[in-house]
């Protein structure tokens, strides 16, 4: 398993966890996702709150598209479920 796809499940876990932290991610996932089409889903004002585990991940999660075996497929899949999981609107 490539980092990329570690660091996916990661993500998957957490956001499948439940609780508040796991909705947070959620959304927080959804709107790094879609963030060149300028529609926000949740304030990231809140990271700080994240324990060390989940901001380490969350740190992750804004270099996903740095490596060179990220798959646009896998982004889009994980943030489907996310938006499945929290009952969220997607994002046009």
């Amino acid at each position: 398993m490539t980092k990329f796809e570690q660091t996916l499940e990661k993500i998957r876990q957490l956001i499948g966890k439940g609780g508040d932290g796991s909705k947070w991610f959620a959304h927080a996932y959804v709107s790094w996702y879609r963030s060149s089409n300028g529609n926000r889903v949740i304030s990231l004002a809140g990271v700080e709150r994240l324990d060390d585990n989940n901001m380490h991940l969350f740190w992750e999660m804004l270099n996903l598209r740095r490596g060179r075996d990220w798959s646009e497929m896998a982004l889009y899949e994980l943030e489907q479920y996310a938006i499945e999981q929290w009952n969220m609107d997607a994002p046009h």
